[in-house]
C-alpha cells in the first residue's frame, strides 16, 4: 500500500511539474511586431510591418500573385530582399549565462535560377551567423517560397549588450524581373524565469525525500 502510495504522489508531482508553463522572459522589444511599427527595431533598405499582404511577381504586377499572412498575432516584420535589407535590435544579459534565441520565418523568391546564386537569408548575432538559408526559384511563375519554418538557438552568452540582426540580400541587384521577399515574426530571445528553477528543485527533493521515507 506504501509503495502504491509512493507511486502517485511521485507521478502526481512530475505531471504538475510538466503541467507548469515554461515561461520565458523575452529580452526582444516588440517581438511580434504587434505595435504595427518597427518601434524598437533599427531597419536599412526597404523594411517594413504589415498583416496580410499580397505581392506581385514582377514584371506581371496585378493581379498579385502570392500572399502571405503573419505566423501569429495581426503583424509580422517584411524586408525586401532587391534592396538589401536588414532589420537588428540590441539586447542586454543582466549576467551570463544560457539564451535561448527563436523565430518564425517565410522566404519568398522569383526568378532567381540557381545558376545566378539567388538571395540568402541571414540571422547573425554578434556578428557570428547563426542561420544561413539559400532560396532559388526558376525563372517564370510560380514564386518560391518556404512556407514559415521554425528557428531555435540554444547557447550561452557573456553579460552585456548583444545584437541580433535580420539580413536578407540578393547576389545580382537590379535584375529587373528578380525580387525576394523574407518574413519574420515571432521573435525571442529568452533566459529561463528563477522560478521553473527553483520549482524543478523543489520536486526532485520531494522525490527523494519519498523515496527515503518508503525505504523506512
Amino acid at each position: 500500500m506504501k509503495k502504491i502510495l509512493v507511486s502517485l504522489l511521485v507521478v502526481g508531482f512530475m505531471i504538475g511539474f510538466l503541467s507548469v508553463p515554461k515561461t520565458h522572459a523575452n529580452l526582444i522589444n516588440n517581438a511580434g511586431f504587434e505595435t504595427g511599427d518597427l518601434t524598437g527595431w533599427i531597419s536599412t533598405g526597404v523594411v517594413g510591418v504589415y498583416g496580410t499582404v499580397s505581392r506581385p511577381a514582377p514584371p506581371y504586377g496585378p493581379p498579385y500573385y502570392f500572399t502571405v499572412s503573419p505566423y501569429e498575432g495581426n503583424y509580422m516584420a517584411e524586408l525586401r530582399g532587391d534592396y538589401d535589407a536588414a532589420l537588428k535590435q540590441t539586447f542586454n544579459l543582466a549576467s551570463a549565462g544560457p539564451v535561448n534565441i527563436s523565430f518564425k520565418y517565410n522566404l519568398f523568391a522569383y526568378d532567381f535560377p540557381s545558376v545566378e546564386d539567388g538571395p540568402d537569408y541571414f540571422l547573425v548575432l554578434d556578428g557570428g551567423t547563426l542561420l544561413n538559408v539559400s532560396i532559388n526559384d526558376p525563372v517564370g511563375l510560380p514564386v518560391t517560397t518556404t512556407n514559415w519554418q521554425p528557428f531555435v538557438w540554444s547557447g550561452n552568452l557573456s553579460a552585456g549588450p548583444h545584437t541580433l540582426q535580420f539580413y536578407l540580400e540578393t547576389h545580382t541587384p537590379g535584375a529587373p524581373n528578380q525580387a525576394a521577399w523574407a518574413y519574420v515574426d515571432a521573435v525571442s530571445v529568452a533566459v529561463p524565469e528563477p522560478g521553473i528553477l527553483i520549482l524543478l528543485g523543489i520536486s526532485m527533493a520531494s522525490v527523494v525525500g519519498l523515496r527515503r521515507w518508503w525505504k523506512d
